[in-house]
């Protein structure tokens, strides 16, 4: 297809009562948006299937189960899978 890089953020919960309308005809947000799969799995899976195109993260939230020497360690896991193309 001719890219040159895959980018995926990261997002823990969706608001349930939005202060704000979401910016689309009918001010909702749309469901496919509530579901997430964590970025390192996305682009880990898509490193499986390319071999050019460089990966990265836009956003890795904390959270639960996501200590920084926990996630900087799932990220150099990536990297090594993905044969250097993770760019953080």
């Amino acid at each position: 297809m001719g890219y040159d890089s895959l980018w995926t953020g990261d997002r823990v919960l969706a608001p349930r009562v939005p202060s704000a309308p979401y910016p689309s005809a009918d001010g909702k947000m749309p469901r496919t948006y509530e579901n997430h799969m964590d970025p390192l799995v996305a682009l880990t899976f898509a490193a499986s299937h390319t071999t050019r195109v460089h990966l990265g993260t836009s956003t890795l939230n904390g959270g639960a189960g996501a200590e920084p020497a926990l996630r900087a360690a799932r990220a150099a896991r990536h990297r090594y899978v993905a044969s250097m193309r993770h760019v953080c």
